[in-house]
């Protein structure tokens, strides 16, 4: 039985759009793990769920290694070249506090314009469907600096956490021992007081 082409379209009912995507998930993330085990590829997968939930795959148990050796590849080159003429941070004017620097190159430009809402030209399909490429792999690697910064962040603290238990209990040892004493003193004091009355 064969079987037909499924034209693919957005899923209009949240359960079913929601169950889509975890099939699809775990599909795709098991063709990742296959991938590498069958032909040593070195693969890196980060997904993020429509509520912004992060799942991801990596063969090197180090997603920054394969990011790095991404960014070193010529296709980053471009991605590099949009996200600083279209995305880094603008400089602002010294005189009003809110002027942003120009792009540099025309397309940027004209993804600046668009953003901005201000003097958008009349483009053809190829130009649009240039700059969603462009807006869309500058959006990609934004999403995965994110994370990995999001990451970087909760690195460690676990061994925090336990430095702070471990210095509380020390604390509430040395709190006990000092309570001890004093209840000593405090006892062998009124003994004395009984004495000398």
């Amino acid at each position: 039985m064969v079987r037909g082409r499924l034209e693919l379209g957005r899923v209009e009912n949240k359960a079913s759009r929601q169950i889509s995507f975890s099939k699809r998930r775990n599909g795709l993330l098991k063709k990742a793990h296959e991938l590498s085990k069958q032909c040593d590829a070195d693969v890196g997968l980060i997904i993020f769920s429509p509520k912004g939930s992060l799942y991801e795959f990596s063969t090197s148990n180090c997603m920054e290694k394969i990011i790095d050796r991404y960014r070193q590849s010529s296709d980053a080159e471009k991605v590099n070249k949009v996200q600083q003429d279209v995305l880094r941070p603008k400089k602002l004017s010294a005189d009003s506090g809110t002027d942003f620097e120009a792009p540099k190159s025309p397309q940027s430009n004209l993804v600046f314009r668009s953003m901005d809402g201000s003097d958008f030209p009349k483009q053809n399909i190829d130009e649009l469907n240039q700059m969603e490429k462009e807006l869309e792999t500058a959006l990609a690697m934004i999403m995965t600096r994110k994370t990995l910064l999001m990451m970087e962040m909760t690195d460690g603290l676990p061994e925090k956490v336990n430095a702070l238990l471990r210095e509380r209990d020390y604390k509430q040892s040395m709190l006990n021992q000092h309570q001890s004493k004093n209840g000593r003193i405090n006892e062998a004091a009124s003994r004395e007081g009984t004495h000398n009355s």
